[in-house]
């Protein structure tokens, strides 16, 4: 299966035993540095075949947070990685998020969830409940400065993390509001094709120009693969994977309409 074969899904159970796809990869299997899972959730593996080589095109996220300083390879929802044997080394510069202590507030947040899953998942927690429970112990774990959302940061953490433990024990792609029977009403599509995919990128880089373009060189870059974060998230956008196997660089970015 190529990507010019994918469809807008409304169905899982034809692709749940395909084995082109990973479903909320291991960050250690995605990331060549350690602890980028604090900045970028990863959303899926796509085993992408080209010139009888395969190559493993990691889409993700990020982890609810913002560019507040722009470096090159870092701006604006746009990051550039280097391919390296199936992971992606990052080229940008963290400090694109700011001085927020992120790390220390993720530590919180993991060291809870691992603690309580099982409770969540049982007993349905809303998302709502969940911010009221542990944002005041987050805000004692690390200091967010302005430019930054710790609800938004919490509120991506829990969802994406919830949907990823649904899945490893379901199988299913489920939204948290689904999992918590929380109101859900509308019904996002996973994947879009690839005359989708180029509109979508179109609109995203006449909003940038042509020096960003010109800057990344993105006319040597195809995209590879798209979704709606919403699946994977507490927000829905856009999210996109460039490919340059020359160079061997990724580009990701994610665009709102």
């Amino acid at each position: 299966m190529t990507i010019k074969n994918w469809k807008i899904f409304n169905t899982f159970k034809k692709r749940k035993t395909e084995d082109d796809i990973i479903f909320f990869p291991d960050p250690q299997d995605v990331f060549a540095e350690k602890d980028m899972e604090i900045y970028f959730s990863p959303l899926l593996t796509y085993k992408y075949k080209l010139n009888n080589k395969e190559y493993k095109i990691h889409l993700i996220t990020t982890a609810g947070l913002i560019c507040e300083n722009d470096y090159l390879n870092s701006e604006n929802r746009f990051f550039g990685f280097k391919y390296n044997n199936g992971k992606y080394e990052f080229l940008g510069n963290i400090h694109t998020f700011g001085n927020s202590e992120i790390k220390e507030v993720y530590s919180f947040l993991r060291a809870d969830f691992e603690n309580n899953k099982d409770y969540y998942l049982l007993q349905k927690v809303s998302l709502s409940d969940y911010v009221k429970m542990v944002k005041p112990l987050a805000r004692k774990a690390g200091n967010f400065t302005e430019g930054q959302s710790l609800g938004n940061y919490i509120e991506n953490f829990y969802s994406y993390e919830m949907e990823k433990y649904n899945y490893q024990k379901t199988g299913k792609i489920m939204h948290l509001f689904e999992i918590t029977e929380s109101i859900f009403r509308e019904k996002k599509h996973l994947f879009y094709n690839t005359e989708e995919i180029k509109k979508i990128t179109l609109n995203f880089l006449d909003v940038l120009g042509n020096d960003f373009q010109t800057r990344y060189n993105l006319e040597k870059a195809e995209p590879i693969c798209a979704a709606d974060t919403f699946c994977f998230s507490n927000f829905s956008s856009t999210a996109v994977t460039f490919f340059n196997p020359e160079k061997s660089l990724i580009y990701t970015f994610e665009y709102n309409d």
